[in-house]
């Protein structure tokens, strides 16, 4: 396996291209028409790679972090983030924020709590349990109301699979 860091090596040599043989599942005629077929790699900056599209357009291919791909110079597979269960500080720290939250709710049953939230979540340990953006590479959700944590450290789903190219020439 090559680093992340080669990849975008290769990405700015301007020799690569790449196929996208899956997207989620789906192969291809089901690939959307202008994500199909080989495409020349236009380079790459710290969170993406740009590739051109058949129609002519330039497409991002966004990379989070390289937990999240695999790259041998023949393939490349990019991985959503996978999902964990809260560590013992995690439900601590979300079990503190409900009784704050139904305290202030009995004090003031009209009253709002979503700047009380915000703050609380921004000042403690794990700023990821607010549920909003991904802090750290992190983030809150529920699956079927049980909390779960989106973690970027983690392999999910393959969701992009692309074959690789390289032309002998050095692009101009």
């Amino acid at each position: 396996m090559k680093t992340l860091v080669q990849l975008k090596q290769d990405a700015k040599s301007g020799r690569m291209s790449m196929e996208m043989t899956e997207r989620y599942g789906a192969y291809g005629e089901q690939i959307p028409e202008k994500l199909r077929g080989i495409r020349r790699v236009l380079g790459a900056n710290t969170v993406a790679l740009h590739l051109q599209n058949n129609d002519g357009n330039i497409s991002e291919l966004q990379v989070k972090c390289a937990s999240l791909v695999e790259y041998d110079a023949d393939t490349l597979v990019v991985y959503e983030a996978g999902l964990r269960d809260l560590t013992d500080e995690e439900r601590t720290i979300l079990a503190e924020w409900k009784r704050i939250e139904d305290e202030h709710i009995k004090q003031n049953p009209f009253g709002d709590t979503y700047w009380k939230r915000k703050n609380y979540f921004a000042t403690c340990t794990c700023p990821w349990l607010d549920g909003g953006d991904a802090v750290r590479g992190k983030r809150l959700e529920y699956v079927c109301g049980t909390p779960k944590i989106r973690d970027n450290s983690i392999k999910g789903e393959a969701i992009l699979k692309y074959r690789v190219y390289f032309n002998e020439e050095v692009a101009v």
